[in-house]
């Protein structure tokens, strides 16, 4: 990982470009986002406002209401929240994603586990060992089939091993999410020069050893 993730990186406005709608609604309720009425953040919020309800089924006047009465929501509130910049949003937050506070959470775990912590387990697989959210998982999945365990005397699986059931497809999963952003890393830290190596490969496995 980083050294600006490890320092503030949680810190960062950019983590909340990742809030989905219903997240900045419920942000807003608690806080107070600042109105924008002029500039670009407006224009670009209207053109955005317009591709929502192109799209099907939000064409249909009622789905689109319907879907902003969901989050609490009315037309001009929803172009509030769409102009509002994310630092602006960041700043003005009483409350962090739950998301986030796990995701750090998670690394500060990771980064300050002892050797002998994070040395893997001889019946865990390697894939499902070397990322730590994963490993992380696996821990919650574990301890929810100790409560399980608690109440019933025999369980329809083995309980050891059946988190490993759900690697293969977690592996694919993560794959789609991570694949393009990985390349457009790899490309940014390529042109940028940051990657050392005499050949592609090398070049490779120092941007691998970058992002750990």
């Amino acid at each position: 990982m980083s050294t600006n993730l490890q320092q503030n990186g949680f810190e960062d406005p950019v983590w909340f470009n990742a809030l989905t709608l219903s997240e900045r609604a419920a942000l807003m309720r608690l806080s107070q986002f600042p109105k924008e009425t002029a500039g670009e953040n407006l224009n670009r919020a209207t053109r955005l406002l317009q591709r929502w309800r192109s799209q099907r089924p939000f064409s249909i006047e009622d789905h689109f209401v319907a879907r902003l009465e969901s989050d609490r929501l009315d037309e001009d509130r929803f172009l509030q929240l769409l102009s509002a910049p994310v630092d602006v949003i960041h700043r003005t937050s009483t409350v962090r994603p739950a998301w986030l506070v796990e995701l750090e959470t998670a690394f500060h775990e990771f980064s300050h586990a002892s050797p002998e912590t994070a040395e893997r387990q001889p019946d865990q697989q390697p894939e499902a060992s070397q990322d730590f959210l994963i490993a992380r998982a696996r821990r919650r999945v574990a301890a929810g089939i100790r409560e399980i365990q608690k109440k019933y005397l025999t369980l329809p699986f083995d309980p050891d091993k059946v988190d490993l059931l759900f690697i293969p497809s977690l592996s694919q999963e993560l794959s789609k999410v991570t694949g393009r952003v990985m390349v457009l890393e790899l490309n940014v830290a390529r042109l940028s020069g940051l990657l050392n190596g005499d050949t592609p490969q090398e070049r490779f496995n120092h941007f691998l050893q970058r992002i750990r």
